[in-house]
């Protein structure tokens, strides 16, 4: 027993005392402090720590000791006051319940206890924050998305009315009849035209094309026999077309006693703006058009010299004839400069509409004649009246106060910049009332009709701000707006719409096939029971 107690001595000689606690935490301190610049705690572990180390060094230097962490309970130094308790869940719900029933406070003394939605009816008492909020973020963005869409609208108008108005082709009915009094022993002629458009927006827009307005000159002429009793009447409209705001023409003349029936010619000319002539037939080969402006047949002659490329390689302007042209012209070369002159040779005016009519002591039914006739499109009126009916403005704020100075009242030096302003919106604010007062006036007369009125002008401006100047068709009647075009035309709507009906049903079952596929493979597959 003596002898393993010497062993025990000699070992613990050789290897040193064993470590103690302080020494197993000198590591750590050491590092916390080197490092990252931490207090290594209190002193009086501190210097304990230093006598261990220096004693520890003294008595072996070949072993190196592995420390051990220091137990929480020799660090005196932490401070547990700091410690976060754990959140309580149930704390948790009690707040969101007590924020949840401030909003409700503030909401419930609204009136209406139902918000829609998306097409859902929700309950205001189960609104919660998160769901007012994603409402309104999508509320935002459609109304980002609509101020876009106006603002774009409001360029493509003021570009529209800076251009020329576009043509649309019409249809002029002409009713031509005649009376005859035996009391006064008269005769009465009467000729009568209307352009065809629909009957409501016409009693909303007003008929503002006239008969006279599409003819230049209309000449009744007389027979040869019955021109020393009756003298020929020609019709011309003057430069202020003052004289062309009617729809009829009427003539009344005392009858022959010796004949019964007078015959005469009406002879209509078209008004064309800008003028347009007949071309001489090799021309029109040439170029492929028979009537046209001046405009159009030198672009028409021009595009066919830029095809054979006829013009001179050292002076542009002089274009040399091949055989078609030399037909045409009776030269060789043409200075395009002057081809307006040399046009003028083949044109010639275009040849009035004739109509043969006879006036009888009898009754007789009236001849109808249909013209067409070309309308200047209604976009552009259409953009100044939803311009003027919503007060838009198209003008910039520098372009109005230029505006301002050069028609206002006032001496310019007299005014300031904020008193010119302050003008213009006095302005504004008088134009808003006025047709407030205006609105309201109408709306107390007739309700009934200003309601109705005020449905087909938001129709009529939908249809102008949704489409193009060339796709605008809305001056024409359309078929597919009566219930009897599709009463006339069931036997291929009926079939139409059961193969539509049909086609939907197929994808309808496609989709649900892809679901419950879907469904199967995402299901969780059965765990095997334990043998």
């Amino acid at each position: 027993m003596e002898g393993d107690k010497n062993l025990t001595t000699q070992k613990i000689k050789e290897e040193g005392p064993p470590p103690t606690e302080p020494q197993q935490s000198e590591k750590r301190f050491k590092d916390t402090e080197g490092g990252d610049g931490i207090s290594s705690g209190p002193k009086h572990i501190q210097e304990s720590l230093d006598t261990s180390s220096l004693k520890a060094k003294d008595q072996s230097m070949e072993t190196l000791i592995i420390p051990k962490r220091a137990s929480t309970r020799e660090l005196n130094y932490i401070d547990t006051n700091n410690i976060l308790p754990e959140p309580d869940p149930k704390e948790e719900a009690e707040e969101k319940l007590k924020k949840e029933e401030e909003i409700l406070k503030r909401t419930a003394k609204k009136k209406k206890r139902t918000i829609e939605f998306e097409n859902k009816i929700e309950d205001i008492n189960e609104l919660s924050e998160l769901n007012i909020f994603n409402q309104y973020r999508r509320l935002k963005k459609k109304s980002s998305k609509l101020d876009m869409f106006i603002r774009d609208k409001l360029t493509t108008m003021k570009e529209s009315l800076l251009q020329p108005p576009t043509k649309i082709k019409q249809n002029l009915k002409i009713k031509i009849s005649s009376t005859y009094n035996e009391k006064s022993n008269e005769w009465n002629l009467r000729i009568q035209g209307r352009v065809m458009q629909n009957e409501q927006k016409k009693a909303l827009q007003g008929d503002d094309y006239k008969m006279l307005n599409f003819f230049e000159k209309i000449f009744i002429d007389f027979e040869k026999e019955d021109q020393t009793n009756y003298l020929n009447i020609d019709w011309r409209k003057l430069n202020n077309a003052d004289n062309c705001s009617y729809d009829a023409i009427d003539i009344t003349r005392s009858m022959i006693p010796e004949k019964e029936s007078i015959k005469i010619s009406i002879k209509f000319f078209k008004e064309y703006s800008p003028k347009e002539f007949m071309l001489s037939e090799k021309l029109s080969k040439l170029i492929d058009i028979q009537q046209g402006s001046i405009i159009t047949i030198v672009y028409a002659l021009w595009q066919y010299i830029k095809l054979n490329r006829l013009q001179d390689r050292d002076n542009r302007k002089i274009i040399n004839c091949n055989k078609e042209m030399e037909e045409v012209f009776m030269r060789e070369t043409i200075d395009f400069s002057k081809i307006n002159s040399i046009l003028h040779r083949h044109f010639t005016p275009i040849e009035p509409l004739e109509v043969n009519y006879e006036i009888i002591k009898g009754e007789q039914e009236p001849t109808i004649l249909n013209i067409p006739v070309e309308v200047n499109s209604r976009h552009r009126t259409d953009l100044e009246d939803i311009i003027v009916a919503n007060n838009i403005n198209l003008i910039t704020s520098g372009e109005m106060d230029h505006r301002a100075d050069e028609e206002s009242l006032f001496d310019k030096d007299c005014l300031n910049q904020e008193e010119k302003s302050f003008l213009s919106k006095v302005g504004t604010n008088l134009r808003n009332k006025a047709y407030a007062y205006r609105f309201f006036t109408e709306y107390a007369e007739n309700p009934k009709l200003k309601i109705q009125n005020i449905i087909l002008e938001q129709k009529k401006y939908l249809e102008v701000m949704s489409s193009k100047e060339h796709d605008l068709t809305f001056e024409l009647e359309k078929e597919e707006d009566h219930s009897h075009f599709y009463q006339q035309n069931m036997n291929w709507i009926v079939p139409e719409i059961e193969d539509y009906e049909y086609e939907n049903e197929i994808k309808i079952k496609k989709e649900r096939e892809l679901i419950e596929a879907t469904q199967k493979e995402n299901e969780p597959k059965d765990q095997e029971e334990p043998q």
